[in-house]
């Protein structure tokens, strides 16, 4: 009997094994259908690129994509992807777009499409650009996806339309020269609706072109035929310092498809040669004065003959741009126009500019004050400068030249120191700081008074760094060790020395006069003794600030009066008709 059950139970588990293993090969022929890369019988797919072995920078072209299902079976949620390197752009979209998409739903066996795609190259002159197209697809009743890859590679030859910009390397100040531009299509393709656009430096001044702009600086070529180019001549001078240096810069550009791009950039400079009169400017003697509010403020102007000749019928203008110049205060033997803020001098005003002998030199001069207080009304009113810019010119040209007049300019420009300030202030009742003073008021001999000291920081038109308040406690008085402030530094005590410190890494501009100021509060107690009787007693030495200025390098100080036990910012107390210590 129980060899019988034994035979029983192995026949049991061996039909148990056998359902076992058709459930795990029928699972793993389900993922190999579902996931197994496709057979030869069941999809192959072709997918080829026709494009131009050779583009040029600023053509547009076109690229085909081609595909063919060749297998047995549907090809579902097919899409077409083309990627594209820096220097390609597809026409029409975004310049940062790397990579187009397009769906093409299901393709059916034996089924062939295809797809275009309108591309431009913008750079990459004589250089290799790769293109790469991927289809990727599922199969019926599967979610994974599939991929074929192709690839080709394009050669960027030259530059569909080619520009230059002909422009001198140095001219005089004030000399009138010229800048030609030339552009030519090198395709047997037409262009249209081109726009040529020059930017030129704001010390330009054009004299003429031709042909005339349609715009401010901008011509616009309607067509330009195959192997066509042109020219655009302008006139014009620059003013500005010896030696500095100005640049131009071209562009053509071209719209396709709704679309705007440079087909062509190029790029030029011009300097100002060294003129055969030099002026200079210094004021307060100085041509790297820092100014201060309520500064009075005397300039010199000096003009200096560099040639052989002599310079005749010399003209000068100062031209002055400042927010803080007190220009009804302005004092000069030139003319001066309120409406441009100029002073001008000419040989009738002063005879030293009739002529100028070789190595000569003479002078002009002026004086203004400044305003008495900061025009701050935001937080980014802040650095302020002064400027005079002064133009010399003469009909004196030197010989074998074709300048008209010769003609120098020179700027100087002046910074405005910011202002740095504490107020020190004590107080009896001062229950708004959260710190109770006990004592009497006014103070009696033998007696100790508490009193809250506060120190507000203001500044004013720039950023202040590295700020150190001090001050020192005075005979009788005593640190009591309740301190706070507004930011994350507080007042420190110095027992040895009786000096009460306080250092702030930073001041922003403005701070106490658009926003509040920084503040400290910290309490001391004061005795006073048989000697004090009657007498305002000293309670903490004047208050002593001092910071780097960030916008000129300088160092700021400032400092308050003394504080003594008559609390004149306290309101509470000043009814008190005789605040002096009482025996």
């Amino acid at each position: 009997m129980q060899k019988s059950q034994h035979g029983a139970i192995s026949l049991g588990k061996l039909i148990l094994i056998a359902i076992g293993s058709i459930a795990v090969v029928g699972g793993a022929l389900l993922l190999f259908i579902n996931f197994a890369p496709p057979s030869a019988d069941q999809d192959t797919v072709v997918l080829e690129f026709s494009s131009p072995k050779t583009i040029t920078v600023g053509q547009p072209f076109s690229v085909k994509v081609s595909f063919v299902n060749s297998g047995n079976f549907p090809l579902k949620d097919a899409k077409l992807a083309l990627s594209i390197p820096q220097g390609i752009y597809f026409i029409g979209s975004d310049e940062t777009q790397r990579v187009a998409e397009q769906a093409l739903g299901d393709i059916g066996p034996g089924s062939a499409d295809q797809r275009i795609f309108n591309l431009i190259a913008l750079e990459g002159r004589q250089t290799l650009k790769r293109l790469e197209a991927v289809l990727s697809y599922r199969r019926a009743g599967s979610e994974a996806r599939f991929e074929e890859k192709s690839q080709v590679d394009l050669t960027i030859g030259g530059e569909a339309v080619t520009m230059t910009l002909e422009s001198p390397a140095r001219v005089f100040s004030g000399e009138q020269f010229e800048i030609k531009l030339h552009y030519r299509n090198n395709t047997d393709s037409v262009f249209e609706d081109l726009t040529l656009t020059l930017a030129v430096p704001d010390a330009f001044s054009m004299d003429s072109a031709d042909p005339k702009p349609s715009k401010e600086n901008n011509w616009h070529i309607a067509t330009l035929n195959p192997g066509e180019e042109g020219n655009i001549i302008i006139k014009g001078s620059l003013k500005g310092p010896e030696k500095a240096f100005f640049g131009f810069r071209a562009e053509l550009l071209g719209n396709i498809g709704g679309t705007t791009y440079k087909l062509a950039t190029k790029g030029g400079s011009v300097s100002i040669a060294s003129s055969i009169i030099s002026a200079t400017i210094t004021v307060n003697n100085k041509k790297d004065y820092i100014a201060h509010i309520d500064d009075d403020l005397d300039y010199v102007i000096t003009l200096h003959n560099n040639s052989e000749i002599t310079i005749e019928n010399i003209n000068v203008r100062a031209t002055l741009l400042g927010k803080l110049y007190d220009y009804p205060q302005l004092s000069t033997d030139g003319f001066f126009n309120s409406l441009t803020n100029t002073i001008t001098w000419n040989p009738a005003q002063n005879s030293s500019l009739f002529s100028l002998g070789p190595g000569e030199s003479t002078a002009l001069r002026f004086s203004i004050p400044l305003l008495s207080a900061f025009p701050v009304a935001r937080l980014g009113d802040k650095n302020y400068t002064l400027k005079v810019r002064v133009e010399a010119e003469s009909p004196t040209v030197p010989p074998q030249t074709t300048a008209e007049k010769t003609m120098t300019v020179t700027q100087l420009e002046t910074k405005v120191a910011g202002k740095l300030a504490v107020d020190a202030q004590a107080f009896f009742r001062d229950a708004k700081s959260g710190i109770i003073n006990e004592g009497d008021y006014p103070p009696q001999v033998n007696r100790t008074t508490q009193y809250t000291i506060h120190w507000k920081v203001y500044a004013t038109a720039t950023d202040v760094s590295n700020v150190l308040i001090s001050a020192f406690l005075q005979s009788g008085a005593q640190w009591t060790g309740k301190v706070k402030s507004n930011i994350n530094s507080v007042p420190q005590y110095d027992p040895h020395s009786g000096q009460v410190t306080w250092a702030i890494s930073h001041v922003p501009a403005n701070t106490g006069i658009v926003t509040k100021p920084i503040e400290a509060i910290f309490q001391i107690s004061h005795t006073p003794s048989v000697v004090d009787v009657g007498k305002d007693v000293k309670i903490l030495t004047k208050t002593r600030i001092e910071g780097r200025d960030d916008f000129t390098g300088i160092m700021l100080t400032n400092e308050d009066d003394i504080l003594t036990t008559n609390l004149v910012d306290d309101p509470t107390v000043s009814n008190i008709r005789n605040p002096r210590v009482r025996p």
